[in-house]
């Protein structure tokens, strides 16, 4: 069943990459929110930082299209960080 995936970065990160489990790329360039539909599965996200940036969030929020007040497994802040 497909679902809806909401994605944000904080200032100074972008998202480069969201790829579902088809191996499907759904970004044409690098921003700091992405919404759209993905299949089932899994989703690979990729994000990049510039050079004055050294931590950040990222937040995601994925719902079923006809349910959209019930947050799936995978919903949350993550932990940005360079090495």
């Amino acid at each position: 069943m497909p679902y809806d995936a909401q994605l944000r970065a904080t200032a100074g990160w972008e998202i480069t990459s969201v790829v579902d489990s088809s191996g499907e790329e759904h970004i044409e360039q690098a921003r700091s929110t992405f919404k759209g539909r993905l299949p089932s599965g899994s989703v690979d996200v990729t994000v990049r930082h510039d050079r004055a940036t050294e931590r950040g969030t990222l937040t995601t929020r994925f719902t079923l299209p006809d349910a959209d007040w019930l947050d799936l497994p995978g919903t949350g802040t993550y932990d940005l960080a360079t090495d």
